[in-house]
């Protein structure tokens, strides 16, 4: 592109005149930094040249005029890209300005997700369920539409997950987006919360908004005090609930893309649950789980004297104690470092050493 503007055929007045258009459009606001490409183009009209420059997402253009007389007559047309636009403009000291994320403002983290579903360990029925769920996600509402009139009043590609914390909540919903090909935006409900009367309102409205305009996953996570079951309204409080309640229901109804809420609880108001296609049970892991669990962790060349034996009677003690994923990797990972910090492989005794210690520890936690 620089390269035709540069050419013989088209003299310098001409390419200033074009970079000027572009310049202005910029500087003046009406044609967005963001703007993907644009076409430059000379052309004649009379007596005269025409340089514009024309933004085909939004097909505004902005022109520039100036005597031709003397001037060779051979027209101009360039598509140039973001990059470009850039380096033209940096040749006549004019700064694209700087595009502020439109996340920065909001209450979320972007998260690149690092699990695959089939590195976690799930009993069948949950598996098979988030593959469905995938599926039906990465084909949009044409699953829905091929339903027919079986998915009626279905508005939303929606998942709950309930469980206790420690069981893949989190996880699952990183599998997801990984499977999907498409980040993660996890949304906790006491970062979107504000003191201020309306404000809790417009973070969901621009989350959902942020979600459609990038296809993103959107998980919330912790999302009790968003979708718990309401009581009564006998205070400002309620009536507060009530209106957050709704913008996430009126959010879910315009939203096309996957959205996965986890919670801890089991009490949910029910036009919600109405709204979720899937509504899934992550319990704590039984004792063949566990065993699963136990070799995935220490495939990947942790340095133990670890047999077979042993993790079946590891995985016993630790179903026992209603162990969770999140607490046996953390007694196994204890258990490896204390190994580590004396340059010997993790041992039997070690981990139970660890176990005695979570046990402990769980039973001064208040159910």
């Amino acid at each position: 592109m620089l390269g035709s503007l540069r050419s013989s055929s088209t003299p310098a007045h001409l390419i200033d005149a074009l970079v000027g258009s572009l310049a202005r459009a910029i500087a003046n606001g009406e044609l967005p930094a963001a703007t993907e490409s644009v076409i430059l183009e000379v052309r004649w009209e009379g007596d005269e040249v025409v340089t514009s420059v024309l933004d085909p997402s939004s097909s505004r253009a902005w022109i520039t005029r100036i005597p031709g007389k003397g001037l060779p007559r051979t027209p101009v047309r360039e598509v140039l890209r973001l990059s470009g636009i850039a380096t033209l403009l940096s040749l006549y000291g004019v700064s694209l300005p700087r595009v502020a994320d439109p996340a920065a403002n909001l209450p979320l983290t972007k998260i690149e997700p690092k699990w695959k579903l089939s590195e976690i360990v799930l009993d069948a029925p949950l598996r098979q369920s988030l593959d469905v769920f995938i599926s039906v996600a990465a084909n949009g509402r044409a699953a829905l539409s091929a339903a027919g009139s079986l998915a009626k009043g279905v508005s939303s590609i929606c998942a709950l997950m309930v469980g206790p914390p420690g069981v893949g909540k989190s996880i699952c919903a990183e599998a997801v987006a990984q499977a999907l090909g498409r980040p993660l935006v996890r949304v906790r409900a006491s970062d979107i919360e504000s003191k201020y009367a309306g404000e809790t309102q417009k973070n969901i409205k621009g989350i959902f908004e942020y979600a459609r305009a990038n296809g993103v996953v959107l998980f919330f996570d912790e999302a009790e005090s968003l979708v718990c079951r309401l009581r009564a309204m006998a205070s400002a409080q309620d009536k507060y609930a009530s209106s957050v309640r709704a913008e996430i229901l009126l959010s879910l109804d315009a939203h096309e893309g996957p959205v996965l809420f986890a919670s801890n609880w089991d009490s949910f108001d029910a036009a919600f649950v109405r709204r979720c296609l899937y509504v899934l049970e992550l319990t704590l892991p039984d004792r063949g789980l566990l065993r699963a669990f136990l070799s995935s962790l220490l495939e990947n060349g942790a340095r133990t004297t670890l047999g077979g034996e042993q993790l079946d009677q590891i995985a016993d003690h630790l179903s026992e104690m209603k162990a969770s994923f999140a607490s046996t990797r953390s007694i196994l990972l204890r258990a490896h470092l204390r190994a580590h910090a004396s340059e010997q492989p993790m041992t039997y005794d070690a981990v139970m050493k660890e176990c005695a210690v979570t046990s402990s520890a769980l039973a001064r936690v208040t159910p």
